[in-house]
């Protein structure tokens, strides 16, 4: 099936109906052909028989206000890194917002990419596809300058040691990670390496630092100030609480499946598009949630950077 041709479960947007004009720009969700070669379209609780001609597939339009938003955020992330770059890392407020730009990207390609056709409910549409990219992009540029501020301006300073190029080499796995999921397709072999060593890359990371730095800064000048114990304590949990995380992760998932085969029977949908919702979307689900987690982890770090710059 060719992009942007209608899909079982795509969005929609109503357009050009002249018996019903108050649902023209309604957005609806597509269920599934008729015979007389119309769509049935779910708009709330309505269901319209509407043809092809009359609805706009979700892959095919990116809204304007979606676009500003996006490129507003392109520019001003753009912006913090010249910022950066013209202050050589100098500036507390500059460094700090680094961090924090990370769950601000994860959420905001993960909102983008729902809204242009929901990837999480349905095959990824070539706009949600290129919104994801470009934003696992973005977060792999963010994350390589954390991971050099953060060790230049806490790591080195007050701890030291051989441990700093080992969390180092981690965490640019990681930022490789989700610069090659990037470059190609879902389910290319490069987007599927990527999020591997994205999330390894991670999680050696994160053991890395409790394993030996979380000590070592609580003993330091910098744990004489409660923000940066607090940095250290929601690390932590974090940390601790990520295979808890998982779990619920998965439940939800389970859930969600279930009652996606509800809708699929009634919709008497086919068997290729089952072997998309059933496997690949669980795969799928749990990587955003995932992703979002980690950038949560990254962003306290910006608690380290501010007490930094205080001493």
């Amino acid at each position: 099936m060719e992009p942007g041709a209608p899909k079982c479960w795509a969005l929609c947007r109503l357009r050009g109906l002249q018996q019903q004009r108050h649902l023209n720009g309604a957005r609806g969700q597509l269920l599934r052909p008729t015979e007389g070669g119309r769509w049935l379209v779910r708009t709330g609780a309505d269901v319209h028989a509407v043809r092809a001609e009359n609805f706009s597939v979700a892959a095919e339009e990116v809204p304007e206000p979606l676009r500003r938003i996006w490129a507003s955020a392109v520019a001003s992330c753009g912006f913090l890194l010249l910022e950066l770059a013209r202050s050589g890392g100098t500036r507390q407020l500059t460094a700090c917002l680094v961090p924090l730009n990370l769950p601000f990207w994860a959420l905001l390609t993960l909102a983008c990419s729902l809204y242009l056709q929901a990837p999480l409910q349905g095959p990824v549409a070539p706009p949600a596809l290129g919104c994801w990219r470009q934003g696992c992009g973005v977060q792999s540029l963010l994350l390589v300058v954390l991971l050099r501020l953060h060790q230049n301006l806490v790591l080195e300073p007050f701890v030291g040691g051989p441990a700093v190029a080992k969390i180092g080499a981690a965490g640019y796995l990681a930022s490789f990670g989700l610069g090659l999921q990037s470059l190609g397709p879902e389910a290319s072999a490069a987007h599927v390496l990527g999020n591997i060593w994205f999330l390894l890359g991670a999680y050696c990371h994160a053991w890395i630092f409790e394993a030996h730095f979380s000590g070592h800064l609580c003993q330091c000048l910098l744990a004489q100030s409660w923000f940066f114990r607090q940095g250290l304590m929601h690390r932590q949990l974090l940390f601790s609480g990520a295979p808890y995380a998982g779990c619920f992760f998965i439940l939800f998932v389970v859930r969600r499946e279930r009652n996606l085969r509800v809708r699929m029977e009634a919709a008497k949908m086919d068997v290729e598009y089952s072997l998309e919702v059933f496997l690949v979307e669980p795969l799928r689900f749990c990587q955003r949630l995932a992703l979002v987690y980690i950038m949560v982890y990254f962003a306290t770090y910006a608690m380290d950077l501010w007490i930094a710059f205080e001493y």
